[in-house]
């Protein structure tokens, strides 16, 4: 598969880095802030806080919980990020609890009347999802209920939807999603909303964590990277595309909107979007399956991506926000 332009200019600027050392942070425009980059440049990795986050008008921004997950499989526990699932050293995947920020759900596609929504449950709607592969729906790890969708290994095939009921020029998404043993350092994309003249916003993710990207039709992009890393548990992941505004996508992680850390190639500013007019999930990746953990100013870490599946996806007008444990 082709690497596309993003991957290749994070690796490259990887590579530059480290022979660039003494230079001092760069600053972020367009209201994303700044923060401090290992070996100074724009294509540098995050070493400091993430600065100011962007401009969302009255868009509802997620606070952090206080909630604490308990280990369930391991030698200690952890305290979770906003109230989320949390894995205890050496042991497995934490209870579940909710921080503050957004919206409390009931899980199921049932339960709930988004205009685009899929839990696996029942199979998949073939009337509104094409391209779905029936036999990835797995039992065996899932977020919520008793199914999910299994996006790698044998990974089933690319959901597309175009039937998105009220959606116009803004749209919230929240899924589900578990990487083993965690993100990789490469290039991926999960979710595409795409408009009626083919410019793209992505949520997917690289250097072991989150990351959004508006794409322009010509294959010219933009991609802000964000934390905290992305580790082996599930991840409550909730997105805003924007396109009343020219402003790049926003994205809350367990309820806690992330801390955004580089945007790249800024010269390239998103458009406005009169009208998305389909949506896209599932499993695309752009450069290589490993992580880049413990210390992403070098890449040493010898993990790859092992399994990764989806679940409770949903696309609204409206903010969706995680499930209630």
């Amino acid at each position: 598969m082709r690497l596309r332009p993003v991957c290749a200019l994070a690796f490259g600027c990887l590579l530059a880095s480290f022979a660039c050392s003494g230079e001092g942070p760069a600053p972020a425009t367009n209201g994303v802030g700044t923060s401090d980059v290992v070996n100074g440049g724009s294509g540098g990795l995050p070493n400091g806080q993430a600065g100011g986050l962007p401009s969302a008008g009255a868009t509802p921004g997620g606070a952090a919980g206080n909630g604490a997950g308990s280990s369930s499989g391991g030698t200690s526990s952890g305290a979770g990020t906003a109230g989320s699932r949390v894995e205890g050293v050496g042991g497995g995947a934490g209870s579940a609890g909710q921080g503050g920020g957004g919206p409390v759900v009931k899980a199921s596609c049932a339960d709930n009347n988004y205009d685009l929504c899929i839990d696996f449950e029942t199979g998949i709607d073939k009337a509104t999802w094409t391209g779905g592969t029936d036999n990835a729906i797995i039992t065996t790890d899932v977020a919520h209920g008793s199914h999910s969708y299994r996006l790698y290994p044998q990974s089933g095939g690319k959901l597309v939807a175009t039937k998105l009921g009220k959606i116009t020029n803004q749209m919230w998404g929240r899924f589900y999603v578990h990487f083993k043993p965690g993100a990789p350092g490469g290039h991926g994309n999960i979710v595409g909303a795409f408009d009626m003249a083919n410019n793209w916003y992505e949520m997917g993710w690289q250097f072991d964590g989150m990351m959004g990207v508006w794409h322009a039709a010509d294959d010219k992009e933009r991609p802000l990277r964000s934390k905290p890393y992305i580790v082996d548990r599930w991840y409550c992941i909730e997105s805003f595309f924007d396109g009343t505004k020219t402003e790049m996508p926003q994205w809350w992680i367990d309820g806690k909107e992330a801390e955004y850390y580089m945007s790249a190639n800024e010269t390239l500013v998103p458009q406005l979007v009169t009208q998305f007019a389909r949506v896209e999930v599932g499993f695309s990746p752009y450069a290589g399956l490993g992580l880049m953990l413990p210390d992403q100013t070098e890449i040493k870490d010898d993990r790859v991506l092992t399994d990764m599946a989806i679940d409770d996806i949903a696309f609204n007008t409206t903010r969706i926000g995680c499930i209630s444990p």
